[in-house]
């Protein structure tokens, strides 16, 4: 889990083999065992002795600016024999079909998901449902031919996992596309430039989870330039791009559920110069935006038979993974 230091005053200190949270009169002892990464979002104390068990642990440190929570400052060990052995299981694991079925699997829970707000959406557009139940059939069926790939390595099948995806994704994005009917809203994905607000809300809200799953991935150790299924984006954080498809549909319902109950105003945008369709957040936009979405990842969840925020599943997942790269065994 990740430790998050959030309240004004908390301290953070050392007990033998333990952390020690205190908040005025009350403490907390926590096994380093159980922590993968500290997040310090307030004014909090933290001792010599805390930050030398958090470096012998293996364990991150990462300081966030207070308002828009991005890692500004990330504290580690000197030695780096934990990332090294992380980081040369990672390559090794992208050589292997191994890695297919893995992101096979992230597929898999991003539709299940997916399915999840296709279910709300009939419920609260009953005239949909036949249609919405008819969506996710041909999903289900399109996913099956998954299967037959999950035998070879990633970059024999990268092209063909892609446009497996892709078919559901059009068939995903435009049931949402009907059941939010007025096309001024959102007629289907378009990135750079948004050209609705559901697109220009749901692209920046991707972009700050992304900095969230990109946190997550440095904290065990992962590399995440380092990516199975997206690999051609010099320079970028290709592996992020893999590791954030299982939760993107988690924004996606926040934005359907923003959307239906009439939260988003007209103020909430404006048109990019020189775009003629165009447009993007404005400051009232992301002031709106960026504390809804923060407490939105917050909000706790059973998911994997484990109850915990949003955020904390996404820092587990990327501890599991490590743990599943430990054991990994390459076969040449």
């Amino acid at each position: 889990m990740q430790l998050v230091l959030d309240t004004h005053g908390v301290a953070l200190r050392r007990h033998q083999g333990s952390f020690v949270v205190i908040l005025g009169e009350e403490s907390r002892l926590i096994s380093p065992d159980k922590i993968t990464s500290i997040a310090v979002l307030g004014n909090a104390q933290l001792s010599s002795a805390a930050l030398r068990l958090a470096a012998e642990s293996g364990i991150p440190i990462f300081i966030h600016h207070p308002q828009n929570g991005k890692a500004e400052v990330r504290m580690d060990s000197i030695y780096f024999q934990n990332l090294a052995e992380v980081r040369r299981q990672q390559i090794l694991f992208a050589l292997d079909a191994e890695a297919t079925q893995w992101v096979v699997s992230l597929f898999q829970c991003k539709q299940t998901f997916q399915n999840e707000n296709l279910d709300f959406l009939a419920r609260r557009k009953i005239a949909f449902a036949s249609e919405l139940g008819r969506t996710k059939t041909a999903m289900q069926a399109l996913f099956t031919t998954f299967e037959a790939l999950q035998t070879q390595p990633v970059d024999s099948v990268r092209l063909s996992i892609m446009g497996i995806e892709g078919n559901i994704a059009r068939l995903y994005w435009k049931s949402l596309a009907v059941c939010l009917a007025d096309a001024s809203v959102f007629e289907g994905r378009s990135r750079r430039p948004a050209t609705d607000p559901f697109n220009a809300i749901l692209n920046y809200a991707y972009g700050m989870l992304y900095t969230v799953v990109e946190r997550a991935i440095l904290a065990v150790g992962l590399d995440p330039q380092l990516g199975f299924l997206h690999v051609d984006a010099y320079q970028k954080p290709t592996f992020v791009f893999d590791f954030i498809e299982p939760f993107r549909p988690w924004i996606d319902r926040m934005c359907l559920e923003a959307f239906l109950k009439k939260e988003v105003s007209d103020a909430f945008f404006e048109s990019i110069a020189g775009e003629d369709n165009g447009i993007l957040l404005s400051k009232a936009g992301k002031n709106w935006l960026i504390p809804k979405l923060n407490d939105y990842l917050q909000e706790r969840i059973r998911f994997n038979n484990h109850l915990l925020s949003r955020q904390n599943h996404i820092f587990r997942c990327a501890g599991e993974f490590v743990r599943r790269l430990k054991t990994f065994k390459f076969i040449k």
